[in-house]
């Protein structure tokens, strides 16, 4: 994924010392509550959602329901609509095949 690639281009050329945890999904698919588990015992400082539209939204509700959130801050990849994100960051937007999220911890 782009943004991943990218993050980690930012990353080493600023000497930011943080891992990357990235999981790439269908965008069929819609119980993300084992991903999300994995992710919150991973114990993140960040939590990058950056589906788009619907796997957005599924993301940021089952991060809430499984209490990932808003323990760990989560930053959503684009302006998402109104009553659907809890921050927002501009980014353009782009149709992808698959959607993904990745955490971060130093």
């Amino acid at each position: 994924m782009g943004l991943v690639e990218e993050t980690k281009k930012q990353f080493a050329s600023m000497n930011v010392k943080a891992e990357l945890k990235t999981i790439i999904f269908d965008r069929a698919v819609v119980d993300l509550t084992p991903q999300l588990l994995e992710i919150k015992n991973w114990k993140p400082d960040l939590f990058i959602n950056v589906g788009i539209g619907t796997p957005m939204y599924l993301i940021g509700k089952q991060a809430y329901d499984v209490g990932l959130i808003p323990a760990t801050p989560m930053l959503i990849s684009y302006d998402a609509p109104p009553g659907r994100s809890t921050g927002r960051t501009s980014a353009r937007r782009a149709r992808m095949p698959r959607s993904s999220f990745t955490t971060t911890r130093p």
